[in-house]
């Protein structure tokens, strides 16, 4: 467990101000339990002795937490052998680590790495990693850690001592676990199995086939969202990729996912009908969870009504077709209420009186009011 900061916003933070105590506590607890690269070892039975050591929770109730954070997109998990990992996704963002200290977890694979924040990337990247060479030569703000690893831990994976030329005493000490990665040791393939009774699924490494195929849809996805709400400089980084894969996990198809993207831009609230005035349709609203995917897909066959005066924007979605414009109303037969005589004019006129009279009777309208032409 780890000293981490917590900032005043995370008790105004809308997302989570929804969810229940033991979640919002079990995610303060994942910044603890991470290491410095904002990385740590997901298990249901360390949430539950580090978070409800005194109190009467189950192993059930821990697993369902963990399947909570990771549907609400704060962790992203894999599993690398029988082990399951998990990233605080937006650890770098908000922990500040002077001097991080090294990682004895296996890496995160490339294909999952790649789903995370960009400020993860950049913040990962700079945790320096354990390796064979650091038991030989320890640097100076790990040399402590190193002196009780070497005396009774051999390297996973080797039959070799941990420190390199000489024996290896007996100790009654229980060795380190076989999971410390190794630079030049191949890690075992990361697959996407959750343990037992955790219902929502970890990041799966796709094949190639399918990886493209994937790939292909969320180029569709993209282009689509940038088309209908007006965004055509927009970049497909990381984090946008992401939002559409989850939301593909999630049993949502391309054409849900494009439906939803409709439906936001035919909800008048999202699109400016709100005290702020401001527009809410960016890609991680919009497929966010289920919960906004469903309300978003309606809104495209039933659109909210906007508020009095406010003009909806036009969808700029080339498959749907615009609606038929109605021919003007011919009031040309209509009665003057002056005169009672027949209006003329041209269809599209809405004069209920002839012109030349209506001229005449706002001229004398606008003359009492402001005294003009007395």
């Amino acid at each position: 467990m780890r000293i981490r900061s917590l900032k005043p916003e995370f008790w105004g933070d809308e997302k989570l101000g929804a969810e229940t105590d033991a979640v919002r506590l079990a995610f303060v607890w994942t910044w603890s339990e991470a290491d410095d690269s904002g990385v740590l070892r997901l298990s249901a039975g360390s949430l539950r002795s580090g978070v409800w050591e005194h109190q009467d929770r189950t192993i059930a109730e821990a697993k369902k937490v963990i399947s909570r954070l990771i549907e609400l997109g704060l962790l992203l998990s894999w599993q690398v052998g029988s082990d399951v990992f998990a990233a605080v996704v937006h650890f770098h963002e908000h922990q500040r680590v002077d001097h991080p200290g090294r990682t004895f977890l296996p890496p995160i694979p490339t294909e999952v790495l790649e789903l995370l924040p960009v400020s993860f990337q950049d913040g990962y990247a700079k945790v320096p990693r354990f390796s064979r060479d650091t038991l030989a030569t320890p640097s100076r703000d790990s040399r402590e850690t190193a002196s009780k690893i070497t005396p009774h831990a051999r390297v996973a994976g080797t039959g070799e001592p941990g420190n390199r030329g000489t024996e290896e005493p007996k100790s009654k000490n229980k060795p380190l676990p076989r999971t410390i990665a190794r630079e030049d040791q191949p890690q075992p393939a990361a697959s996407s199995a959750l343990p037992t009774g955790v219902t929502s699924p970890a990041v799966q490494v796709p094949v190639p086939g399918k990886a493209q195929a994937t790939s292909a849809i969320v180029r569709r996805v993209f282009e689509h969202w940038q088309q209908v709400m007006g965004h055509p400089g927009a970049n497909l980084d990381p984090k946008r990729r992401g939002v559409i894969e989850r939301a593909l996990k999630l049993g949502y198809d391309e054409a849900a996912c494009c439906k939803a993207i409709d439906g936001c831009k035919r909800t008048p609230y999202n699109q400016g009908d709100n005290d702020a005035g401001t527009t809410y349709d960016s890609l991680d609203l919009v497929l966010r969870d289920g919960t906004h995917i469903d309300r978003f897909i309606a809104h495209a066959d039933r659109p909210p009504k906007p508020r009095n005066g406010f003009r909806m924007p036009a969808i700029l979605s080339q498959s749907r077709e615009a609606a038929p414009t109605r021919p003007p109303t011919d009031h040309s037969a209509d009665l003057c209420c002056d005169c009672g005589k027949p209006l003329g004019g041209k269809p599209g006129d809405t004069f209920p009186l002839h012109k030349a009279t209506f001229e005449r009777m706002h001229t004398a309208c606008h003359q009492d009011v402001y005294g003009e032409g007395a």
